[in-house]
């Protein structure tokens, strides 16, 4: 059959008897039994699919090129840290590198640094295919994500090398023994000075400092990898012409592109700032068990991430699981052993009129000063929270803390709640309370719970601190002062606020922050001086209402608590 819009082949197949040419062409195409008939709309599609199948397959032969290969290793001992580097190029020259780091480094941290390293050198090499090898079974893991990087001091590097890494169009990572990786290991340990006396270590290396988390690259959009959950939405913002998914476009009213990054447009109109897979790893670490880390369970670590500005679709599972697979959390989380009782509410009007007082001790060990005891005082409305370690205990040394830690910061307060402690209610302590105008309340040992905010303070403070410390518990009165900063900067349920919330109207700027740039880290220079003073106008203004409403939050929680105890 033929299909032709011509008519010469229509008359030609049509008409029994045709003269001259035609004739002769007719009478060469009787042999095939061809029939006519009208042509139709034909679609695009069967003229592709015909000449896909009657097209004649290319053999295409595909150059491979010879990958770099890197053996790294680090060192770390008594007499300082070191990294060694054994490149070989794709034409099979070797490259040795040797820096000495500065500062001092654990093992796996060298491991990191001499990976960091060697990385950068390629990519200023502009290497494209690499094979990286190491000795150091964790960093292998953990960048094979066969480990998971839980660890604070790790996880700038691990995010710095993952970054790294993306930068190459290959890069295998595998474990090598310390056998096959004799050179790099070698090289470690003469600039660690292990193997080399002091006079020549100097001729023999060069320093690095060691990486800051302020080194860290933080992605812009138009460096995203293929995998990055920001990608698509980008590319449809940047791109809303062409044919993108119904769900991306749905997905990307929420979001809008200033500068060069990606922000999401909260339920209160805030922005928050859009993070990589890498960076929210690094924002996550920080919060939980960072420098300023309450170990607190994911709601509360997503709480805080937002109130810092940032945001990953996955937020809240990324937390729980973190939050789960802390080791010092499930080791040191505490066990409800009493049922639970009716809730007393002791409410102040106002911050820092009402405090609770108490002692925790004896502590053992103790700490590498002899300090035996913790002092804690608690503010019964923004639950701030004052605590000093303490080598012995008298009234003299209570006095003091009341007069330094509350009444010279905070201002003279109205009540001070203690327990029947000699060293609370002794003479001295009584006169000094008569003298200042304070009211000394104090609980009995039929009815300890009036004392009870103070307690639950202890209790979080121990957990906060066992968790810090890890294996040097003698050194627990030097993160006292942290986990304080820990605690004050966590939500607390009673008011729905931080207690430095409260007690300034902002939130602290928070390590996390400075490492990601969060919006108002970035924004801050951009503020004219009268529009920021018009601004924390505002703020002193609006804190009075915040109060107030964390004071009708704390009356309706403790209210609703009671009734469900009924």
């Amino acid at each position: 059959m033929v299909f032709s819009h011509f008519d010469i082949i229509k008359h030609m197949l049509s008409k029994p008897i045709l003269h001259s040419r035609i004739g002769k062409w007719s009478l060469a195409l009787t042999e095939y039994s061809l029939t006519y008939a009208p042509l139709k709309a034909i679609k695009g599609q069967a003229v592709a699919d015909f000449l896909a199948d009657h097209t004649l397959p290319k053999e295409i032969n595909y150059v491979g090129l010879q990958p770099w290969k890197l053996f790294f290793d680090g060192s770390s001992h008594k007499e300082g840290s070191g990294i060694g580097m054994f490149i070989v190029s794709p034409q099979g020259i070797p490259t040795k590198f040797v820096f000495r780091i500065q500062e001092s480094c654990s093992n796996n941290e060298t491991e990191y640094e001499a990976l960091v390293s060697v990385l950068e050198i390629l990519l200023a090499l502009e290497a494209k295919n690499v094979e990286i090898k190491g000795d150091s079974e964790l960093v292998v893991k953990q960048l094979t994500k066969e480990y998971k990087c839980v660890s604070e001091n790790l996880a700038k590097y691990y995010v710095k090398a993952m970054g790294l890494l993306a930068n190459f169009d290959q890069a295998g990572v595998s474990y090598a023994p310390r056998v096959s990786n004799q050179e790099a290991n070698e090289l470690a340990q003469i600039a660690s000075g292990y193997m080399v006396d002091k006079k020549k270590l100097k001729e023999l290396i060069k320093i690095k400092e060691k990486l800051s988390p302020l080194d860290l690259d933080i992605m812009a959009i138009d460096s995203l990898t293929l995998g990055d959950w920001r990608k698509p939405i980008v590319e449809y913002l940047q791109n809303p012409v062409g044919s993108t998914d119904r769900k991306i476009k749905y997905r990307a009213l929420n979001y809008t592109i200033i500068g060069n990054e990606l922000f999401k447009k909260n339920v209160d109109g805030t922005l928050l700032k859009c993070l990589s897979e890498d960076d929210a790893f690094v924002a996550i670490s920080a919060v939980h068990d960072g420098l300023c880390g309450a170990h607190q369970a994911g709601a509360k670590m997503k709480w805080i991430l937002f109130r810092q500005g940032m945001y990953w679709p996955t937020i809240m599972k990324d937390c729980n699981e973190y939050a789960k697979g802390y080791q010092d959390c499930q080791k040191h989380s505490g066990i409800q052993h009493v049922l639970a009782s009716e809730l007393h509410s002791i409410i102040k009007p106002w911050p820092f009129r009402g405090w609770a007082i108490d002692i925790i001790g004896k502590i053992h060990p103790a700490s590498s000063r002899q300090h035996k005891y913790i002092i804690v005082a608690i503010d019964y409305f923004t639950k701030w929270v004052e605590a000093i370690p303490l080598q012995n205990v008298t009234q003299e040394t209570v006095i003091e803390f009341i007069q330094n830690h509350i009444v010279y910061r905070f201002g003279l307060l109205e009540s001070l709640t203690t327990d029947q402690g000699t060293v609370f209610v002794g003479r001295k302590v009584a006169a000094f309370a008569e003298s200042w105008g304070i009211k000394l309340l104090t609980s009995t040992s039929y009815y300890a719970q009036a004392n009870g905010q103070v307690e639950a303070a202890n209790k979080t403070l121990i957990s906060l601190i066992k968790n810090h410390v890890g294996r040097k518990p003698k050194s627990w009165h030097e993160s006292l002062s942290q986990v304080q900063w820990a605690y004050k900067n966590s939500p607390k349920e009673a008011t729905g606020a931080t207690p430095f919330r409260l007690a300034y109207d902002q939130e602290a700027v928070l390590p996390a922050e400075v490492y990601l740039q969060s919006c108002r880290i970035q924004r801050q220079e951009e503020i004219p001086s009268e529009d920021y003073w018009n601004m924390m106008l505002d703020e002193l203004v609006n804190l009075d209402e915040e109060r107030i409403l964390a004071l009708d939050v704390l009356i309706r929680q403790k209210g609703s608590h009671s009734q469900s105890l009924q």
